[in-house]
C-alpha cells in the first residue's frame, strides 16, 4: 500500500480499489497538541449531532453566524483559531480554572515526557504478554465500564455545553478538530492532518464495534470491559497553588465525592420504584486549618448561601473532600467528608403498580443506590481515591489511559491499548460472541410452538463467509401451567425449580447443542433476551426472587445460555435471560424521538399487518364475497362514506368535472355482454384505449401509457384499504385544491416513466395508491414496492403524506418498516433547498420519481444512512455497503416471494402480469450469483456493488429463494 500524496485527499491504493484514508479520531478522545493535553469536542466531518432546521431563516442565521465570527475574532488572542469560552454552561463542564492552569504551566507539568513514559508503562504493564485471556479473566472486577459521569451541576448546564460544540462553525468543514483545552477554558481548532496532533487516549463505550487501527484483517471486535488508570491532581496541591510533576498521581480506583450525586441511580427502600437523583443536600465535615484542624459540621451546605468555595475553583461549585471553603464567618476550612441527607429522584422505573408511589424528596437512609461494578470517571471531574498511606483523599482528574477488552468475531478475546483501536460502524447482520441470537420469525412469546424455531448465543462469526457458530439452546422451558404437566419422561432432568416442565429438543441428552455455519442471514438479533455486561435487570416474574437475592441486579457475565447476575446486596445468581428485563433505561429520549416520527403515521404495526392479511386473503375475497374481512372493510368503508356524504354532496359536480378533464370524448359505445368486464382485465395493446371505473361500468378514455398489458393511471370509485382512509379531510375541499388535482391528475395520466402504476379515488380524491417496480441493475430490480399517499387540504402548500407498505425487515435506509419514507421533498428527511417542496411547483410526480430513482434507484444504498457518507471510499465503508447489498438484495427476493403468493386487487393485474414476463430475468440474474462461486470472476468484481465471488452465508438463504420463486414459476 501506498498514500497518494498527489492529490487533495490522501488515499491508499491497494490493486484496483483506491481507499479514502480514514479519519481516526473521534469525540472524547484525548489528545496531546502542543504539549497541551486536550478532548476532542467535535470533529468537522461527523455529522451526526447537527440539528438541521429546514423553516429557519437563512438570512437571520448568516447575520447571527457573522456577529458570533466577529465576537470570536475579537475575544482570541495570538492564535486566531482559539477562542475563549465564558459561557458558564461551559465552564461547569470542565472544572476548570486560571491559577491552575498558571501553577501547571509555571512547574513544566506540559513537558509531555514524564507522562508519556507513565503512559508507556502501563501499556507494558498490562500487555506484556498478548496472549488470549481466558473467559474467567474475563470477570475481574478491574475492567471498568466507561460511562459519562456528571458534576453535581445542573443537567442543563451539560446540555447547553454539548449545543455549544454541535453549533461550532469549522474554519476547515474537511478535516478541522475542535480541541478543549483541559488545563483552560479554550477551544482550539487544528487541522486533523497536522504532525504535532497525537492521541493519547481514547474513550470507548460497552458494545462499541472497534477494528485494529492499520490492520489488514477483516474481524470487528465488540467492546466488553474496560480497565482504567487514572493521573490525578491532589486538591492539597492545587490549594497550595504551586504544582509539580512529583504531585501528579497515579491510581486505578477512584470514587465520586460523596455517596450519592446527582445522577446516581437508586431505588426506594420499600422496593417500589426506581430512578434517577436531579439534587442532593449535604452536610459538610471541616477541618480549621487556623484552628489545628478543629472539625467544623455545617448543616444542609449550599453554595453561595451559607457555605462559599474558594474561587481557583472558579465554576465548580461541586462540594469534594480537600477544597477549601469559607463559612459566613470567612473561616477558612477545608472539606473532608461530604455526607448526603436529603435526595430529589425522578421515579422513572416501577416496580409495584397496586401501591402509592413515593415522594420525590427523599431521606437519605430511605433510598438505596445502585451497585455499579463498572463504573468509570473522565477527565474535568473532582473525585476521591486512596493514597498510598491508605488515606481518602480528593482531586482533580487530569488524563486517564485505558486499556479495553475486546471480543473478536472469531470468538477470541485480547486486551488492547485504546489508542491501537478505532471505532467502526458495523451492520445489523454483523454478530458478536455472547450476543443472543433465533431463527428468521420466532415467536418470542411462545418460542417452542415451532420446532424449527430456537434461541442461542453465539460463539463466533467469520466475516468473510458470513457465517456463525452457534450454540443453540435445547431445553424447553415452560411453566406447570402452560405444559399441562406432560413432558418427555425418557428426558426428564431433576429440577430444582418445581414450576419449570424441562424437556429436550432433541434427544442429546444435553442442555444445548453447537451448529456451525449458520447464514447471518438466516437468524435474527434476539431483543428481548440480549443483555450487556453493566446492564441493570430484574426478574419478570416476583415469585422467582430467591431470597437471599435483591430485586436489582447487574449483568458481570456470561456461562454458557445464562447470565451471571450480581444482585445488589452482593448474591450471584446465574439465570436465563428470558427471566429478566432491563430497568436502568432511564433516559426515554431515544424512544420518545421515535414516537415522534410515528406520531406522523398512526398505528403503522398494525397497518403493516392488516396490509400482509389483506394481501394473504384477496384470493379467497374473490371466490367467497361473503368472507368476514370483505364484510369488515366494507363496512368501514361504508361508515366513512355515510359520514362524509354531506360533505360529498356540494363537491360532486366539481368532481365530477375532473374526471372528465381528465377523460376526452368518448369512442362509439360498443354493446357488452358480462363477459365484456373480463376482457377489459386482458387489455393489450391494440384495444387499450379505455378504462373501467370500477363499481360504475363506465368507460371513459385513456390517454395512458400501457405498461405490460396494464393501465398506468386510473381513478377507481373506492379503495378496499387505504392507510389514510380514515384520515380527516378537516373541512370542505376548495377550488384551488381541486383545480392543482386535476392538474396533478393530467401530469400523471400522461408523463409516467416505465415501472410507476397510480390509482386515484373518485370517492375520496384526497387519495392514492401507487406501485412502483424496482429499477433494473439495482439490488431492488423487478421487486414490488407499494406505497398510499394522502393530499392533505393545505397541498400543494405543504407536501402530500407517504406511506410504505413494508412486508419484509428494513430493506433501505429511507423505507421504514413504521411506513416512513424518508424524503426531503416530503419533509421527512433533511435538504438543502433546492430538494425541498417548493408550493405551487412540486408536484406527485416529482415525488414518485424520485422515490424511484433517488431511493430504490441508488446502487449503494448504505451510504445514504445519516452520516454515513463520510464512509465513502473507506475500507470500513466500501465492506459495509457490500454486505448491506448482499442482505437487501436477499429481502428484495423475499419480498418478490411475497407478491407472488399475494397481490393486493388494487394492483393484481399489473403484478400479476410483471412477474409472467420478469420472472424468467429474476432467476437469471440469481444464477449470476450463485454461478460466481464455481467459475473464474472473468475479471468481474462485483454485481449490484456486491463483491464477488459471494459469501457462503449469502449463496445459502439465496438457494432457498431461488426455489420457492420456481415452484411459483411452475
Amino acid at each position: 500500500m501506498e498514500v497518494d500524496t498527489n492529490s487533495d485527499t490522501n488515499t491508499i491504493k491497494n490493486n484496483d480499489v483506491i481507499f479514502v484514508k480514514e479519519k481516526n479520531l473521534f469525540k472524547d478522545d484525548i489528545v496531546c497538541y502542543k504539549s497541551q493535553y486536550c478532548l476532542v469536542a467535535r470533529v468537522s466531518w461527523d455529522h451526526d449531532n447537527l440539528d438541521v432546521d429546514d423553516d429557519d431563516d437563512d438570512e437571520d442565521d448568516e447575520e447571527e453566524s457573522e456577529e458570533d465570527s466577529e465576537e470570536s475574532e475579537s475575544e482570541s488572542e495570538g492564535d486566531s483559531n482559539v477562542m475563549e469560552i465564558e459561557d458558564s454552561s461551559i465552564n461547569n463542564n470542565n472544572n476548570n480554572n486560571d491559577k491552575i492552569k498558571n501553577a501547571i504551566k509555571k512547574s513544566g507539568f506540559y513537558s509531555t515526557d514524564d507522562i508519556l513514559k507513565m503512559n508507556q508503562d502501563i501499556k507494558d504493564g498490562v500487555l506484556t504478554n498478548k496472549e488470549y485471556l481466558d473467559i474467567e479473566d474475563l470477570e475481574n472486577d478491574d475492567f471498568k465500564r466507561h460511562s459519562r459521569r456528571r458534576n453535581n451541576n445542573d443537567d442543563d448546564n451539560d446540555n447547553d455545553s454539548d449545543d455549544e460544540y454541535d453549533y461550532y462553525d469549522f474554519k476547515n468543514n474537511e478535516s478541522g478538530v475542535l480541541l478543549l483545552v483541559i488545563s483552560s477554558n479554550q477551544l482550539i481548532e487544528v487541522d486533523y492532518n497536522e504532525e504535532e496532533l497525537q492521541i493519547f487516549d481514547r474513550h470507548f463505550y460497552l458494545t462499541d464495534s472497534v477494528q485494529k487501527i492499520n490492520s489488514d484483517s477483516k474481524l470487528l471486535g465488540s467492546v466488553i470491559k474496560c480497565q482504567k488508570t487514572y493521573f490525578v491532581v491532589p486538591f492539597s496541591t492545587i490549594n497550595t497553588g504551586i504544582i509539580t510533576q512529583g504531585d501528579l498521581t497515579l491510581v486505578q480506583k477512584v470514587y465520586d465525592p460523596s455517596t450519592l450525586v446527582v445522577g446516581s441511580k437508586v431505588f426506594d427502600s420499600n422496593k417500589i420504584a426506581a430512578g434517577l437523583v436531579t439534587k442532593v443536600v449535604y452536610d459538610l465535615e471541616c477541618l480549621d486549618v487556623n484552628n489545628n484542624d478543629k472539625i467544623v459540621k455545617i448543616k444542609r451546605a449550599e453554595s453561595l448561601n451559607n457555605v462559599f468555595l474558594h474561587k481557583i475553583y472558579n465554576d465548580d461549585d461541586s462540594f469534594c473532600p480537600g477544597k477549601i471553603v469559607f463559612s459566613k464567618s470567612k473561616k477558612k476550612l477545608v472539606i473532608n467528608k461530604v455526607i448526603p441527607v436529603e435526595a430529589e429522584i425522578e421515579w422513572l422505573y416501577f416496580f409495584k403498580n397496586d401501591c402509592d408511589y413515593p415522594n420525590s424528596i427523599q431521606p437519605i437512609d430511605k433510598i438505596i443506590k445502585f451497585s455499579d461494578d463498572y463504573e468509570t470517571f473522565s477527565c474535568g471531574e473532582p473525585i476521591v481515591y486512596i493514597d498510598k498511606d491508605g488515606e481518602e483523599k480528593g482531586g482533580y482528574l487530569f488524563l486517564t489511559k485505558s486499556i479495553y477488552t475486546v471480543a473478536w468475531q472469531d470468538g477470541e478475546f485480547t486486551q488492547e491499548d485504546s489508542v491501537d483501536l478505532m471505532i467502526c460502524d458495523s451492520l445489523a447482520t454483523d454478530y458478536f460472541p455472547g450476543q443472543v441470537v433465533c431463527t428468521s420469525g420466532m415467536d418470542v412469546a411462545n418460542p417452542y410452538s415451532n420446532k424449527q424455531s430456537k434461541w442461542g448465543v453465539v460463539i463466533s462469526t467469520k466475516p468473510t463467509d458470513r457465517v456463525c457458530s452457534i450454540n443453540w439452546n435445547n431445553i424447553v422451558h415452560e411453566d406447570d401451567d402452560n405444559s399441562g404437566g406432560s413432558s418427555n419422561n425418557n428426558n426428564n432432568e431433576d429440577n430444582k425449580d418445581s414450576t419449570l416442565i424441562i424437556k429436550y429438543l432433541n434427544d442429546n441428552g444435553e442442555s444445548s447443542f453447537i451448529e456451525n455455519d449458520v447464514s447471518v442471514y438466516d437468524i435474527e438479533y434476539l431483543e428481548e433476551y440480549n443483555f450487556d455486561e453493566s446492564d441493570y435487570v430484574c426478574k419478570l416474574d416476583d415469585s422467582k426472587i430467591l431470597k437471599e437475592a435483591d430485586i436489582i441486579g447487574q449483568v458481570i457475565g456470561r456461562d454458557g445460555l445464562q447470565l451471571k447476575i450480581k444482585w445488589n446486596n452482593g448474591f450471584i445468581e446465574m439465570v436465563y435471560p428470558f427471566e429478566l428485563t432491563k430497568v436502568d433505561d432511564f433516559d426515554d429520549s431515544d424512544s420518545e424521538d421515535e414516537e415522534d416520527d410515528d406520531e406522523y403515521y398512526d398505528d403503522d404495526d398494525d397497518d403493516r399487518s392488516s396490509f400482509s392479511e389483506y394481501c394473504e386473503s384477496s384470493n379467497s375475497k374473490e371466490q367467497e364475497d361473503t368472507s368476514e374481512t370483505e364484510k369488515e372493510i366494507k363496512k368501514v368503508i361504508k361508515k366513512i362514506e355515510d359520514e362524509e356524504k354531506e360533505k360529498l354532496k356540494p363537491i360532486q359536480q366539481q368532481q365530477q368535472q375532473i374526471i372528465n378533464k381528465i377523460s376526452i370524448e368518448e369512442k362509439e359505445k360498443e354493446n357488452q355482454n358480462e363477459n365484456e368486464k373480463e376482457n377489459i382485465e386482458n387489455i393489450n395493446e391494440n384495444n387499450n384505449n379505455y378504462k373501467i371505473i370500477d363499481n360504475d361500468k363506465e368507460l371513459i378514455k385513456n390517454t395512458e401509457q400501457i405498461e405490460n398489458g396494464c393501465i398506468k393511471f386510473e381513478i377507481l370509485k373506492e379503495f378496499e384499504i387505504h392507510n389514510f382512509i380514515e384520515e380527516k379531510s378537516g373541512g370542505s375541499l376548495n377550488k384551488k385544491f381541486l383545480n392543482t388535482i386535476s392538474k396533478e391528475f393530467e401530469i400523471l395520466s400522461t408523463s409516467m416513466p416505465p415501472g410507476i402504476f397510480v390509482k386515484a379515488n373518485s370517492t375520496k380524491i384526497q387519495l392514492l395508491s401507487a406501485l412502483i417496480i424496482g429499477p433494473q441493475d439495482t439490488i431492488y430490480e423487478n421487486s414490488i414496492f407499494i406505497f398510499d399517499i394522502y393530499l392533505p387540504n393545505q397541498y400543494p402548500m405543504v407536501p402530500p403524506k407517504v406511506f410504505y407498505h413494508s412486508v419484509s425487515f428494513k430493506l433501505h435506509p429511507n423505507l421504514n418498516v413504521n411506513g416512513t419514507v424518508c424524503l426531503s421533498l416530503l419533509g421527512t428527511w433533511h435538504g438543502n433547498k433546492n430538494e425541498l417542496w417548493i408550493p405551487e411547483v412540486s408536484n406527485l410526480l416529482q415525488v414518485l420519481i424520485s422515490i424511484q430513482g433517488l431511493i430504490l434507484g441508488c446502487k449503494e444504498p448504505y451510504f445514504l444512512e445519516a452520516g454515513y457518507d463520510t464512509q465513502i471510499g473507506t475500507h470500513i465503508g466500501i465492506r459495509n455497503s457490500s454486505i448491506f447489498n448482499e442482505d437487501s438484495y436477499l429481502l428484495s427476493l423475499e419480498t418478490i416471494c411475497f407478491y407472488l403468493k399475494n397481490q393486493p386487487i388494487l394492483f393484481k393485474d399489473i403484478i400479476q402480469n410483471h412477474f409472467k414476463l420478469e420472472l424468467p430475468a429474476i432467476l437469471n440474474r440469481i444464477d449470476q450469483f450463485l454461478n460466481q462461486n464455481n467459475q473464474a470472476n472473468n475479471g468481474i468484481k462485483s454485481l449490484f456493488c456486491i463483491n464477488l465471488p459471494p459469501s457462503q452465508g449469502f449463496l445459502t438463504p439465496l438457494k432457498k429463494l431461488k426455489n420457492k420463486i420456481q415452484e411459483y414459476l411452475k
